[in-house]
């Protein structure tokens, strides 16, 4: 996740709404907010006019374990080129007009240039999607969500349909956050998964079963995933420009992946066995 500081003023114009979230419904106030300013002094961005929900976020607070004040989404990104630079956690804008990424030639090891998608087509702006395979012949879509501290996840019904996933299957329970909400999810290590030109097979990813394994629902696509490049999203050109910057064999384990210790105690009537593995 980034962290910016920031400041805002709000029109005194509202409305009661509902939004849907990873898992279930959530309520909340759409506002206006005339004038947001992020960054400080060593860096300052302008944002003018921007919609924006009033809704509770406590729970995203305790799941990261940190204070959170607010999330900015893709109508804070849309005006401008936006770059998201992880390991020197900065986040920088540029004028619309101030480079094209779609003249750049991806390598497709190191670099890659994805093209982007409205998960809403009618909407003026909307959250953006990558498309990839769970299968050389399941076409899948996946949220660009800078805001899911996971790395990949993909939706039960699709991972069980494409046959990464089967009864056979090894995993590890856990669970995940939406917004306001908990749900439960497995991790396995996926025998298939592309997104573009970006090869994951054999990367641990998340299988989720959210709003009770509903069919059609979307993967996404977070920071855990987004912190080995350097990404630029050019929202208006709808691209997106994924540049390496952390090795492969270098990148953050996820936590079924670190060495555990344990200790397993069995009786035996009168006699105690202890088997450590």
């Amino acid at each position: 996740h980034t962290r910016l500081q920031g400041d805002w003023s709000s029109d005194v114009c509202s409305s009661d709404l509902d939004f849907k979230e990873a898992e279930g419904v959530t309520s909340g106030e759409g506002i206006l907010l005339e004038n947001v300013t992020l960054g400080d002094d060593n860096g300052m961005v302008r944002i003018a006019s921007t919609p924006a929900i009033l809704t509770e976020i406590t729970q995203l607070t305790t799941a990261l374990g940190m204070k959170v004040d607010g999330l900015f989404g893709i109508a804070a990104l849309a005006g401008y080129i936006v770059e998201i630079d992880y390991q020197k956690h900065k986040v920088r804008f540029y004028e619309r007009n101030a480079f094209d990424i779609t003249t750049r030639k991806p390598n497709n090891k190191t670099s890659f240039l994805l093209p982007l998608t409205n998960m809403n087509p009618l909407s003026v702006i909307s959250v953006q999607m990558m498309r990839g395979n769970l299968h050389e012949s399941y076409d899948y879509e996946f949220l660009l969500d800078t805001g899911f501290g996971g790395y990949v996840s993909v939706a039960s019904m699709s991972a069980t349909e494409s046959g990464i996933v089967n009864e056979k299957t090894p995993r590890f329970e856990t669970g995940a956050y939406s917004l306001s909400r908990k749900f439960s999810a497995f991790k396995i290590r996926t025998p298939y998964l592309k997104i573009g030109e970006v090869n994951l097979v054999g990367r641990i990813i998340q299988v989720d079963n959210r709003n009770k394994g509903e069919y059609g629902l979307f993967g996404i696509v977070g920071s855990r995933f987004l912190q080995n490049y350097n990404v630029i999203l050019d929202y208006l050109r709808k691209r997106v420009w994924l540049e390496r910057v952390v090795p492969y064999n270098q990148e953050e384990p996820d936590d079924v992946e670190r060495a555990t210790f344990g200790i397993t105690l069995r009786t035996m009537g009168e006699t105690f066995r202890v088997e450590i593995g």
